[in-house]
């Protein structure tokens, strides 16, 4: 295959001459021939640079770089090649390992389909001395796999495929040379940290261990691999820390288990009230409000379930609503132990999410739509900063398009955790946001006349329980951290009038009880249709100009809904949903007639 994407591979080699000419031969027969094979020599004083300038004169995919004088491992050469490397994935070969023929190929085709996936890896043969002697991993591990790789390295860096993200902070080998032979290790916690990794499980390289190869210290490495670990101590909880000190020591015998027991002691004396804290504070009820969507459903369960695995020692709950459904739920539930499913007749977002608040028995309340979705370290995110701003009731995250993950607007851009005030209200989105039930005993449950399908106002449930926390003098905190994923929705104009409308009833009902600030929601309101008008007027001049406007959006409708919304809240006067659309489609059939 020539016109898929670049493959860079990264290949150190010090005093390899007797393995490389293999390690070159099992690139050049891969199936998959658009690659560049980047050869970063460390300072070998046998024949390896010399054979390797020979591949390079022969095929011009093969690149050779030198380094002088040793930097003592493989960190280095292979950091150097990653900055050359101009591919879009990048692979790890080392100058002793093999590839099999098929492996760029079978591991590209996966990385184009699963978009979220950053690292993959595949089984590998290791051989020991010229002899097979185990295939490896045996279990291996995919998704959120953060924890378990903390209880053993189980990713051999001849089988890694990674993205090659230049503008990002890109992730690179440790230099540490404490640490040569488990760099591969560091990197691959640093990644599990905050990425997706997958695996295909079958062998796609060789792995050797000879005498003088940089792996074959067995006890050396293990003793490194414990300073690997601790380097990531702060990222887990103290219970499971306490899991993977008593995994290592016990790998040591008699004076391992000795030392476990001496650590599960120290623990239970010192943490237990911890433990309780944590149990008595972080209980999340996932609340995910539902009709007829559920390949989108589905999707936003595993993100939670995802999420729950990343952090398995913080109690969550999941309730799903379902609104007068047309079809049987085909839903794939993973726990149901702590998945409840609840059918209502009743109409109404707001109807449905009050519905769960008396149903959930968590402390923090995490209000999701159905196509929304976390990232998987949400939990453990969001307890985090549970626990560092006790005193905070209300939190919403920084929302990112479901498919680019980008910034779901220009608000989301902003990446520093923010106090939100009143005029910030665009920050608090209904599709994902977190309330604590202390606050929502304090200020009420959603306004049932607000919300997608109820019979008053379409919209800006959110909004309006955004205000009434800032009324009672609620501190509301944008947590940039706090990853939402969520389609950008279609604005046709029924839908931008119907969001105006129903934001033009939030602004007159919460300016008439908040009244010590009503001149902000004054000022926001006369933004809005300050704004609405210029658009207005800008179409029209491009239109006699016959200069097509890029950006069609009905600003009209944003104009129309508003002041409804605005005179019909204050003149009691309620316009149904059903109303509204059949307003609209009257509308279409005057135009297509």
């Amino acid at each position: 295959m020539k016109n898929g994407p670049l493959v860079s591979i990264i290949t150190p080699s010090y005093n390899s001459a007797r393995f490389l000419s293999e390690a070159v031969a099992s690139v050049l027969n891969q199936t998959y021939r658009n690659w560049e094979m980047l050869i970063v020599d460390d300072g070998s004083t046998d024949d390896t640079l010399l054979l390797a300038r020979r591949y390079e004169e022969k095929d011009k995919r093969i690149k050779v770089f030198a380094l002088d004088p040793s930097s003592g491992g493989p960190a280095i050469p292979r950091n150097y090649g990653m900055r050359q490397a101009k591919g879009s994935y990048i692979a790890f070969l080392d100058s002793d390992d093999m590839w099999f023929a098929e492996k760029l190929q079978k591991q590209v085709d996966l990385m184009e389909k699963s978009k979220d996936v950053f690292l993959l890896y595949s089984q590998c043969i290791v051989e020991k001395d010229g002899r097979q002697c185990s295939i490896k991993p045996a279990n291996p591990k995919k998704g959120c796999i953060f924890n378990d790789l903390l209880y053993g390295n189980i990713i051999a860096c001849n089988t890694v495929m990674i993205r090659n993200n230049k503008d990002d902070n890109a992730y690179f080998f440790d230099e540490d040379k404490k640490l040569v032979a488990v760099e591969d290790y560091a990197m691959w916690l640093s990644i599990a940290s905050k990425e997706q990794i997958s695996f295909i499980k079958e062998p796609l390289a060789v792995y050797r261990i000879h005498l003088g190869g940089i792996s074959s210290s067995a006890f050396v490495n293990f003793k490194k691999s414990g300073l690997v670990i601790r380097r990531f101590r702060h990222l887990v909880s103290k219970l499971t820390w306490l899991k993977v000190q008593i995994n290592f020591y016990m790998k040591l015998g008699f004076v391992g288990i000795m030392v476990s027991l001496i650590k599960i002691k120290n623990f239970i004396m010192k943490n237990a009230p911890d433990k309780q804290k944590i149990a008595a504070l972080c209980k999340l009820s996932f609340i995910i409000a539902t009709v007829d969507r559920d390949e989108q459903l589905q999707q936003c369960i595993n993100s939670i379930e995802e999420a729950h695995q990343f952090r398995k020692d913080i109690s969550i709950e999941i309730l799903i609503i379902i609104q007068n459904a047309k079809k049987n739920k085909n839903i794939k539930i993973r726990y149901p132990e702590f998945t409840y499913i609840y059918q209502i007749n009743d109409r109404g977002l707001s109807v449905s999410r009050n519905f769960a608040i008396e149903k959930s028995t968590g402390d923090y309340l995490v209000f999701l739509d159905d196509d929304a979705t976390v990232k998987m370290d949400f939990i453990d995110e969001l307890t985090k900063k549970i626990l560092a701003y006790p005193k905070i009731n209300a939190f919403c995250g920084k929302l990112l398009d479901i498919d680019q993950h980008t910034p779901f607007s220009v608000l989301f851009k902003n990446n520093s955790i923010k106090k939100l005030r009143r005029i910030d209200y665009q920050y608090f989105m209904g599709s994902a946001h977190v309330l604590s039930r202390r606050v929502i005993e304090k200020i009420g449950m959603y306004d049932s006349r607000f919300g997608v399908g109820s019979a008053c106002y379409g919209g800006s449930e959110e909004t309006d329980m955004f205000f009434r926390l800032k009324a009672q003098r609620e501190l509301v905190l944008y947590l940039p951290g706090l990853i939402f994923y969520h389609p950008i929705p279609e604005m046709r104009p029924e839908n931008v009038y119907d969001y105006s409308y129903s934001i033009g009833a939030v602004f007159v009902k919460n300016a008439a009880k908040d009244r010590l600030f009503f001149f902000i929601y004054f000022v926001v309101a006369c933004k809005i249709i300050l704004k609405a008008l210029i658009r207005i007027l800008q179409q029209v001049i491009l239109a006699i100009f016959n200069i097509q406007y890029k950006k069609e959006y009905k600003y009209s409708f944003v104009l129309k809904g508003l002041l409804a919304g605005i005179i019909n809240y204050i003149r009691g006067k309620k316009q149904t949903v059903e109303t509204l659309k059949g307003k609209f489609n009257s509308q279409d059939g005057k135009t297509r007639a």
